[in-house]
């Protein structure tokens, strides 16, 4: 009997699978923005094209709610019991291939649905996970947090190859399609051997208490606020292969957010945990959060000037980020259990803001100066918002 349970700690799950290839996509996507940007609006100045591509890219972390939820609807419409959301996905990568210069607009507009639906189909995805697995599943926010990451890292090695083996010229004109053919084959591959599915089941009673379930959503997301942080950081790391050449010259040196620090924050996150654990819930979140939101605000006072300091506050957002992992699965352990649709909601809450907040710091970095000490100031604020909304629930 323990051998069986311990085989069924160290097995891969869909979590694994799923986060993955959403690691994959966003890297991916978010690294060839330049490409695209100049494939869709060459006629456009670079900085603005950027921003709006961004803004298409992302759309897929804006459709990943139930309100959007449109592949959802379909399945409910024609009572679909069983698809593969793996073959889905790969259709789905399937539609920019068919993009070309000729019909600019319309292809245009097939990436947009391209990018939307993909953003639908991970919702599923993560849904699915969370009705067929989450129940004995002890550690989902930090295994697929850390998996995710692990998906950007394999994507970066994959942008660098096929990046030295065609051109600027010919990433520009058809080279980035190459990216959605790896996707695709990707996609194909899980889908056939992981029999990945998405069990509709009907309206339920989740249904009729929307208005709670959204409250309680909303309450959640403001009391683990800081569980955006890590996120955000991952997709500057996804840019940092052009976006510090479009940035202002002063921020540079902090956008070049390399691989480096994104492997501190998976090995960080994997010591952190069992520690975390070990002291207990309340006490880790209280300490934690609390003691970040102090150096934040003390770090506001200090001299920024030299490379040193830009590197350490690079390594602190890696190490404050490992803690948000960490303590995000111990406050949500519990609840995802009893409630696993409140805790879907509040991470499509956070991928809602970031898919709106990402594209306009992008422009605050293209055309203005970062303030070192006002980024500290910026990460003591989530924290404070987070540590108050904790306390005020009384959780």
């Amino acid at each position: 009997m323990k051998a069986n349970q311990k085989s069924d700690n160290i097995k891969f799950t869909k979590v694994v699978y799923v986060a993955l290839l959403d690691g994959l996509d966003i890297f991916l996507n978010l690294s060839i923005i330049t490409f695209l940007s100049i494939f869709f609006f060459s006629d456009v100045d670079s900085r603005l094209s950027i921003l709006l591509t961004s803004f298409i890219v992302l759309m897929s972390f804006l459709s990943r709610n139930e309100v959007l939820n449109i592949c959802g609807k379909i399945i409910q419409k024609f009572e679909i019991k069983r698809v593969n959301i793996f073959y889905l996905l790969a259709i789905s990568y399937v539609i920019p291939l068919f993009s070309t210069s000729s019909l600019i607009y319309l292809s245009l507009i097939l990436f947009m649905i391209s990018r939307f639906f993909i953003g639908n189909l991970f919702y599923l995805a993560k849904k699915s996970v969370f009705e067929d697995d989450l129940k004995s599943e002890s550690g989902f926010f930090v295994k697929y947090t850390i998996t995710f990451s692990i998906g950007m890292i394999v994507g970066t090695f994959f942008y660098l190859f096929f990046n030295d083996i065609f051109s600027n010229s010919q990433m520009n004109d058809w080279g980035w399609k190459s990216f959605y053919l790896f996707l695709i084959f990707l996609s194909l591959i899980f889908g056939y051997f992981f029999n990945f599915y998405y069990g509709f089941n009907g309206v339920t009673s989740e249904n009729t208490e929307s208005s709670l379930l959204m409250k309680e959503t909303n309450s959640l997301f403001i009391k683990n606020f800081s569980s955006i942080f890590p996120f955000y950081f991952f997709f500057i790391y996804s840019c940092s292969e052009w976006l510090p050449k479009f940035s202002n010259p002063n921020n540079m040196q902090f956008l070049d957010y390399n691989m480096l620090y994104i492997l501190l924050t998976v090995i960080l996150t994997i010591f952190t945990y069992p520690l975390f654990k070990l002291i207990g819930n309340k006490r880790s979140k209280s300490f934690i959060l609390l003691s970040i939101t102090v150096i934040s605000f003390a770090a506001f006072f200090f001299d920024y000037s030299s490379s040193y300091s830009i590197n350490f506050l690079k390594f602190y957002i890696s190490l404050v980020s490992s803690f948000v992992i960490s303590l995000n699965l111990l406050n949500n352990n519990q609840r995802v259990l009893s409630n696993s649709k409140l805790y879907l909601n509040s991470i499509s809450l956070y991928f809602l803001v970031l898919s709106v907040i990402t594209p306009i710091s992008f422009y605050y970095f293209i055309n203005f100066s970062i303030s070192y000490d006002i980024v500290y100031v910026i990460i003591g604020l989530i924290f404070l918002i987070s540590f108050l909304s904790g306390k005020y629930s009384g959780k």
